[in-house]
């Protein structure tokens, strides 16, 4: 039950979320706040830290890298591994066939397997 009320939080909002931007997309109200926030936040911090977050922004959004396949497969693996601790053992009492227990094992390293070739790949 505490999956299903996290997983509802999650997606109301992320709902929300697209929804706000969609709306201050229309409205231009989202550039304007984003100006606001650079001013204020530039004030406040040094440059030589803005300089090295415009880097990193730059290395992460706009240059070709590992980061987000990396981050997708440990993502992938701890979504796995919290099932393998929450399911298996009440598979295991109910005495489900093996087969049903590695089924979700074998979905998850084809989906891998062609995420990183697609990633990997050039388009």
């Amino acid at each position: 039950m505490d999956f299903l009320v996290l997983f509802l939080c999650y997606l109301a909002l992320v709902l929300i979320g697209v929804v706000m931007i969609c709306i201050c997309s229309k409205t231009h109200h989202l550039k304007g706040l984003v100006r606001r926030g650079e001013q204020i936040f530039s004030c406040i911090i040094p440059e030589c830290l803005q300089r090295a977050m415009q880097r990193l922004l730059h290395y992460l959004f706009h240059s070709r890298n590992q980061t987000f396949i990396i981050l997708h497969l440990v993502l992938q693996g701890m979504v796995y591994a919290e099932y393998t601790w929450e399911i298996i053992v009440y598979c295991q009492e109910l005495e489900f066939s093996l087969d049903y227990l590695l089924l979700p094992y074998l979905l998850l390293i084809v989906n891998l397997f062609f995420f990183t070739l697609t990633c990997a790949t050039n388009p």
